[in-house]
């Protein structure tokens, strides 16, 4: 006669089982965790450069966005004022542009939009990765926009 439970080869399938599913569930949560960083990264570039763009075309004078690639960092300026700094939450940042870029300072790249369009002089493409994950942000001319998959 059997007692009523569960015995014990049946409690460990169970929690082997068990085990396995969140195992999957937590490297299946990284890899959306590492998508959403390189998003949300890409999105603070454009907003950057949007923003940047804005402060131009109101105030009718030049601002910076300062790019740094190995600080991981971005920050926009006007008139020597720091008005927005950020870090991105990446673990590479990759410039190109289609002519050539402005001149670096280190490793901090300063794209200036000038009065009173808020035209910028370099077509570039800023590449975000965290991890396998990668977007891009583009800034072409007077256009700024987020590739977000």
């Amino acid at each position: 006669m059997r007692s009523a439970g569960f015995t014990f080869v049946e409690l460990l399938v169970v929690i082997g089982v068990t085990t396995i599913l969140l195992a999957l569930g937590v490297m299946s949560f990284r890899s959306t965790y590492n998508n959403m960083q390189a998003r949300d990264a890409a999105q603070s570039i454009t907003s950057s450069f949007q923003l940047a763009q804005a402060l131009t075309r109101k105030k009718n004078m030049s601002a910076v966005v300062t790019l740094d690639l190995s600080a991981n960092t971005v920050k926009v300026s006007q008139d020597s004022r720091t008005v927005s700094a950020l870090k991105l939450p990446v673990t590479t940042v990759g410039l190109e542009c289609r002519t050539s870029c402005p001149t670096p300072s280190g490793s901090a790249y300063p794209f200036t939009f000038t009065a009173p369009f808020g035209s910028l002089a370099w077509d570039v493409k800023v590449t975000l990765t965290r991890q396998s994950q990668t977007r891009y942000a583009y800034v072409l001319g007077q256009t700024v926009i987020a590739e977000v998959r």
